[in-house]
């Protein structure tokens, strides 16, 4: 415990982040362990790792999933926002006078625009940046927003996502379906499964675990 205070005091120091590093304390190798007094502390602190291990393919996609559909929810906000000012200008004269109107008036545009198409506050571009752009354009040249573009955008939401996160590993996931998924001997994907229980002073006994969900306490015996 002294060496684990230790390492997590340095790592403390050097580290940025303002989360608290996670240290893993073991013998990581695969010959049985000269002294049992550690056994159980070891053998818990190696299946943690190789948990972690085993997630960080389904964190890193679960990430880049999540700013996709950040993405998605502005584009969609933008192009309301385009739509509507579009919709406001005249056909044939004042429309310079319009335009700036409606770029002073933009908070008032963007509460309206929340308020009539129900989206989120967060997902409006912010004001300032917003209205210095919108001086280098012309409104009336802006293209009519289309409702099948935004029907496009609400079906990748609601069923595309929704079926790509499905094909990412799970804690629903057998061992059979959680190595296809990793592409298993196909692409020489190795899954890491805990270590042979003989290494902590236990009966030998191989596990065909899913490292995403269940631990040792649940009746299938994963992890």
């Amino acid at each position: 415990m002294r060496v684990y205070g230790a390492l997590l005091w340095s790592l403390g120091k050097t580290m940025s982040s303002p989360e608290v590093a996670r240290v893993y304390v073991g013998s990581f190798w695969s010959e049985p362990l000269q002294n049992l007094d550690n056994a159980d502390l070891f053998e818990i602190e190696e299946r943690d790792l190789m948990k972690d291990l085993a997630v960080l393919p389904r964190q890193s996609a679960v990430r880049k999933i999540n700013e996709l559909v950040k993405r998605i929810r502005k584009v969609k906000t933008l192009a309301y926002v385009i739509g509507y000012l579009k919709s406001q200008m005249p056909n044939l004269v004042g429309k310079e006078k319009k335009q700036q109107k409606l770029i002073n008036d933009l908070p008032n545009v963007f509460r309206t625009i929340m308020k009539k198409n129900n989206l989120a506050p967060g997902d409006f571009p912010d004001i300032t940046k917003f209205s210095s752009k919108l001086k280098e354009t012309k409104f009336s040249e802006f293209a009519a927003m289309k409702q099948d573009h935004i029907d496009a955008l609400e079906k990748c939401m609601t069923s595309d996502i929704p079926q790509l996160m499905e094909q990412l590993p799970s804690e629903r996931d057998t061992p059979e379906t959680l190595r296809a998924k990793m592409g298993g001997d196909t692409t020489g994907a190795n899954i890491p499964v805990p270590t042979r229980g003989n290494k902590f002073g236990k009966q030998n006994q191989d596990y065909n675990a899913n490292p995403f969900g269940f631990d040792e306490e649940d009746e299938d015996n994963y992890w």
